[in-house]
């Protein structure tokens, strides 16, 4: 790794750090949360078989051990940084490959699969995707056949283990070797060419054998219906990703996300972003030092049009596995794993705007490079403040839903309830039923359950209304008297006996 990719490397932590801050602080279990992190090895597998076993295991082990923050942040990295590789072998040029990766890492495109970790395994999936597909793009076809075989094996064992944490990369894996026959060819053998393109296919293979051989008598996941269009709306629904910036543009949204903040957040992200500038100019200076024959001579650089090609097929196969699933849903967190190669489908063709624009003497190289620092660090600021809003918001309410079942085991409140939010989600942003999935009664019911404590059902016209306080941050119990004698009690103090 030289200089330029440490740098980057720096730059993306910085990035990833400013945007996500929320997650180093408390977790809150939320829904699935509560019973999948509590089952053993052997019952998950007598009840769901290997089916995303690492990317549920994995995350319910760095919950306990308060590690979960960190990881979430090191795999939007890493997975981030194999992508900037990518982008600057393929297209031959750090700045561009600096700012797609910028716009990539700082808004919060997925942001489910980063804030609840039972959708965690979608950022796992997606960073070693990445991370295969950059080992396929700088594969070398002068290997030895024996090394050309470890290097297979390799690339079998990570891809069986990027399915088990997602089954949705299953397709785009098996079409991530068509890079190496597309790639400018070199001296070498064809066999072992075609050992190592063949491998991530052969990982995918072994992964659905493994999981048919596992798969219990009613598995959780199975194809019931085939839906080819799905396909394509999963594509065409990829505009609801600018859903994220109602944060800006909804007042309600926006002043409820602000309120949100804690100041930790806010003052790590402000530090991190306050080294992007520097590390971003030093990238662009370090780069430009560099003669232009010592860049060549490290790069494999593809076609414009092979790049889009290659991406294309891998997009449609990310997008495939909906198919299999009789439909595609607009849950953030699939989004994490398919907005990545729609961002790399779209480079290309935005690189042959700006080559005929320098062509044209349109924009000159020097001024090119200036413009692209000063994309990339407005996107970065821009982006990461985003990301924070609605990290900070989501964590906001995954609290509100735990402090709302403690208070009503509190309270020993049973049956139905009335519930005022003040404010609820779905009535601040009403894109939060499909892209948060939010169902508040049957994540509170769950987090009821985990503390022993039956369901309850939300009724607007229940005996018992509790409501939440912006200002003291807690939810509060109003005694209501419903014709029945009562003794005196403060509504403020939650923790009174009410009658049974």
């Amino acid at each position: 790794m030289g200089r330029v990719d440490g740098l980057a490397l720096m730059v993306f932590v910085a990035v990833s750090l400013a945007a996500n801050s929320p997650l180093l602080g408390r977790y809150e279990y939320y829904l699935d949360d509560y019973p999948q992190f509590n089952m053993t090895i052997s019952e998950w597998l007598d009840i769901r078989g290997i089916w995303r076993i690492a990317g549920t295991f994995i995350p319910a082990w760095l919950l306990a051990v308060n590690w979960y923050g960190a990881a979430a942040i090191a795999v939007h990295t890493i997975g981030g940084f194999f992508f900037f590789l990518i982008a600057r072998v393929s297209l031959g040029s750090v700045s561009y490959a600096l700012f797609l990766t910028a716009l990539l890492l700082a808004p919060p495109w997925g942001y489910q699969a980063l804030i609840w970790a039972s959708a965690f395994s979608f950022a796992c999936s997606s960073c070693l995707l990445w991370a295969i597909l950059y080992a396929m793009l700088v594969f070398p076809v002068t290997l030895k056949r024996v090394q050309a075989c470890v290097f297979a094996a390799a690339l079998i064992c990570a891809s069986f283990l990027c399915l088990l944490f997602n089954e949705a990369a299953f397709f785009a894996l098996c079409l991530t070797g068509i890079v190496v026959w597309m790639k400018p060819r070199q001296l070498g053998s064809n066999k072992s060419a075609a050992i190592v393109s063949l491998a991530p296919l052969a990982g995918a293979l072994l992964w659905g054998a493994v999981y048919e051989v596992s798969k219990p008598l009613s598995p959780v996941k199975e194809v019931t219906t085939i839906n080819i269009t799905s396909i394509f709306s999963a594509l065409y629904y990829q505009y609801r990703n600018l859903e994220i910036l109602e944060v800006w543009i909804n007042g309600f949204l926006r002043n409820h996300a602000f309120s949100t903040l804690a100041l930790p957040d806010i003052g790590v992200t402000l530090v991190a972003l306050s080294t992007v500038p520097f590390l971003v100019f030093m990238i662009l200076r370090s780069h430009e030092s560099t003669s232009a024959s010592q860049q060549k001579s490290s790069l494999v650089t593809l076609r414009v049009g092979t790049l889009f090609i290659w991406m294309l097929a891998l997009t449609l196969g990310a997008t495939a596995i909906y198919v299999l699933a009789g439909g595609y849903s607009l849950d953030s967190r699939k989004r994490y794993l398919i907005v990545p190669l729609v961002i790399m489908l779209m480079a290309p063709v935005a690189w042959v705007l700006l080559s005929r624009a320098r062509h044209c003497k349109l924009l000159q190289p020097s001024e090119a490079i200036f413009f692209c620092s000063i994309a990339t660090t407005m996107i970065c600021s821009i982006g990461c403040i985003t990301s924070l809003l609605m990290m900070s918001v989501w964590k906001y309410e995954m609290l509100r839903i735990n402090l709302l079942a403690d208070a009503i085991v509190e309270n020993r409140l049973y049956g139905n309830l009335q519930l005022e939010w003040n404010p609820d989600m779905i009535d601040v942003w009403s894109a939060s039923a499909s892209s948060w999935g939010l169902d508040s009664t049957l994540a509170l019911n769950r987090a009821l359950n985990a503390r022993g404590h039956q369901s309850i059902s939300v009724a607007s016209n229940a005996a018992h209304r509790m409501f939440w306080n912006n200002e003291e941050r807690r939810w509060i119990f109003d005694h209501q008297q419903d014709g029945r004698d009562c003794p005196s009690t403060d509504s403020d103090d939650l923790t009174d006996d009410i009658c049974q």
